[in-house]
């Protein structure tokens, strides 16, 4: 349940989808101001989300057949799933959104029957891809191939084929969204659809949300509001051409706005661009419409000067965010991360503490255990591991496809065998993300298959963005096969990009760049508890990286597929 574009863009995109009636009179108060933002896929505040949902049960307590309300209160559920981490809140939404595409009768928009079972690995059955012009469709998987040897990254061509019962990609605790709008539902709201997109994009079913948010803009060309769901649903199956396409055209229709900027600020991110991406976030901050917009602008900014190293820049930001919005949860983990990395190690324990105790990510719990694991604290960190495992049953249960979280905990602390079956299924289901890409190549190399973890790898670290955490596995990889130049490059590429990555992981980095004859100081020498005197700089980090050549057209272009022997081709890479 990462927070990605859906929860970033600001201002009002769009309240209501132009041309359609409304027969729900707007509420007043805290009430108007969720609607307005969870109609224009702008974050709200955990106050003002609990009014507007109170309000819209009230009214179809007593207008059962308000389709519009009941997409304005499914698609609050979402926003509640998303913002306090709360999978609780998933079937909830999809109770109201069936209902919003419910006919007047009450006969189901959607087909009785529902989706295929979920498999063991409890990945979220992906739904057949309809063709598309502005989506590339995730190849399909291949009845043959086996769990623990996936084929090597290609560029999709054909649409992913529903994933059948106990096939990888399938099965789960919860029931996913189900597939072609009944006749009953002639004319479906357009919230009703973006909404079943937003909560695709939360249980990370990105096929599914593509579905939605496409047919949406098939329905409402101008619903500017499914732009969010969309490009998170095609950076999550790794059409980062398509996003960017999704991003350019946002942009034309609503420029110099912090929609098509927080847009852009993920896209550029994607693409390396690092200064670009940040300039974009700075413009989100300043037209943000709201103290929560603000907040949610603020917490990217932060992210980003981590990405680049800078945690004292980082901190700041943070600090900024939850000065902003105070429920802003996910900023107090990036305060976690920052701290620990400044040496400021008890401080950073109160913060991932704060943070996990409003906002139960897996996520953080694993860098929270990792922290204490760097320190030695093994029973902290195994009770964080255990804090962890509970969290993704509870998000299964809420339908939430938690295959990369888990694949990425039992790759370093558990069964590394296990983690290759579930993140197998996640890319034969068609999710070929870099971050998918990436932790497949690492259990891959966890399991001793390290001339086949190479491929992944060279696809996580050659789409563009600039990730120490993937450049150290490639690193690792290519030291394990004895090819010493190139690890030597990578590892130090990771320590230069952020020297404090991850304090687990970081110095096991530079114990390896050092056993292939690189120095280890080039990338720094901080770890947690022991800060880096260039932290206490004006927010730099200890080195910069060259700014890449300037462009001059849109996003769209800029995206690197993986070629067939799991390289990548490059594109005319522009932007604004």
């Amino acid at each position: 349940m990462a927070l990605g574009v859906g929860g970033l863009l600001v201002a009002g995109v769009l309240v209501f989808v132009p041309g359609e009636k409304h027969g729900a009179p707007p509420p007043a108060g805290p009430e108007a101001r969720a609607l307005t933002a969870v109609t224009a896929g702008a974050p709200a505040t955990s106050t003002d989300l609990a009014a507007l949902i109170r309000d819209r049960a009230a009214w179809v307590g007593k207008h059962p057949d308000d389709a519009r309300a009941w997409a304005v209160l499914g698609s609050a559920y979402v926003q509640r799933g998303v913002r306090q981490a709360d999978p609780a809140a998933f079937p909830k939404a999809e109770q109201a959104l069936d209902r919003a595409l419910s006919g007047p009768a009450g006969t189901s928009a959607r087909p009785s029957a529902p989706t295929s079972a979920r498999a063991s690995v409890s990945a979220q059955a992906p739904m057949s891809a309809q063709a598309s012009t502005s989506a590339q469709a995730p190849m399909s998987a291949q009845a043959s191939t086996s769990p623990t040897t996936p084929t090597a990254p290609t560029t999709p061509t054909t649409p992913a084929a529903p994933a059948a019962a106990g096939a990888p990609g399938g099965g789960g605790d919860a029931k996913a969204p189900r597939g072609d709008l009944a006749p009953a539902a002639v004319n479906p709201p357009s919230e009703a659809l973006i909404g079943l997109a937003s909560l695709a994009d939360a249980r990370n079913d990105y096929l599914t949300a593509r579905k939605w948010g496409e047919r949406a803009l098939k329905r409402a060309p101008t619903a500017w509001a499914a732009y969010p769901a969309l490009i998170d649903a095609y950076n999550g199956l790794g059409d980062y051409e398509a996003a960017g396409r999704a991003a350019d055209r946002l942009a034309k229709a609503l420029p110099k706005t912090p929609a098509a900027s927080a847009a852009y600020a993920v896209v550029y991110q994607d693409r390396g661009w690092r200064e670009d991406a940040a300039a974009k976030a700075s413009d989100a901050v300043e037209h943000a419409a709201s103290p929560a917009q603000k907040g949610a602008a603020l917490g990217r900014l932060g992210d980003l000067a981590w990405e680049r190293g800078e945690p004292k820049e980082a901190l700041g930001q943070y600090d900024a965010a939850l000065q902003a919005a105070p429920d802003q949860f996910a900023a107090q983990a990036g305060r976690g991360r920052a701290l620990a990395a400044l040496g400021r190690t008890d401080d950073a324990y109160q913060a991932y503490e704060s943070a996990l105790a409003k906002l139960p990510r897996p996520q953080d719990t694993l860098e929270f255990g990792e922290l204490y694991d760097s320190l030695g604290l093994t029973g902290d960190a195994q009770t964080q591991y255990a804090r962890l495992l509970a969290q993704t049953a509870k998000g299964r249960r809420g339908g939430v496809d938690e295959n990369l979280v888990l694949g990425r905990y039992e790759s370093d602390h558990g069964d590394p065998d296990a983690a290759l079956t579930r993140l197998t299924a996640e890319w034969t289901g068609g999710r070929h993300s870099i971050e998918v890409a990436d932790a497949l190549g690492w259990a891959l190399y966890r399991s001793g298959d390290a001339t086949r973890a190479l491929t992944y790898a060279t696809t996580a670290t050659e789409q563009g963005r600039r990730s120490a955490l993937y450049l150290y596995h490639r690193g690792e990889i290519e030291r394990t096969l004895g090819m010493k130049a190139e690890a030597r490059r990578h590892l130090d590429e990771a320590l230069r990009t952020n020297p404090y990555f991850s304090p687990l992981l970081a110095p096991r980095a530079r114990e390896a760049l050092d056993a292939v004859g690189g120095s280890s100081t080039s990338g720094g020498t901080a770890t947690a508890g022991t800060a880096d005197p260039a932290a206490d700089g004006d927010g730099g980090g200890v080195a910069d990286v060259p700014r890449e050549p300037a462009r001059n057209a849109g996003a769209a272009g800029a995206a690197r597929t993986p070629d067939a022997a799991g390289g990548a081709s490059g594109r005319s890479a522009t932007r604004p």
